[in-house]
């Protein structure tokens, strides 16, 4: 599962993958394996809106060379994240037209470009 997540301005929350594994350091929706982790996140870390209220968009699918991912992404506008520190924090909220300069896999930067 995939959050896509919008706040007031229209601008899209993105999370930094680790460095290591599946699309290392590149720029992605926040995810989780299952919906209760992503709940979970969803509710440390936003406010003003709730995780039920999202809504489904069309999956995704990409293969790689040794397997296929699967990813279904829900879609919330108008989240705000909670106040926190976040020095050298790997969620930012992004601009549409400052999408290009960051790094994002091509199913994620298909799927953004198509909103």
């Amino acid at each position: 599962l995939a959050l896509l997540l919008e706040n007031a301005a229209g601008e899209l929350l993105l999370q930094r993958r680790p460095p290591s594994g599946i699309w290392a350091s590149l720029w992605t929706l926040p995810q989780a394996d299952s919906e209760t982790e992503l709940r979970a996140w969803f509710e440390r870390e936003t406010r003003g809106r709730a995780f039920d209220d999202a809504e489904p968009m069309p999956p995704i699918v990409h293969t790689f060379s040794h397997y296929r991912l699967h990813l279904q992404p829900l879609r919330l506008r108008k989240v705000a994240l909670r106040d926190a520190v976040r020095d050298n924090d790997g969620l930012r909220w992004v601009a549409r037209a400052g999408l290009s300069a960051l790094g994002l896999p091509a199913p994620i930067r298909k799927l953004l470009d198509g909103l």
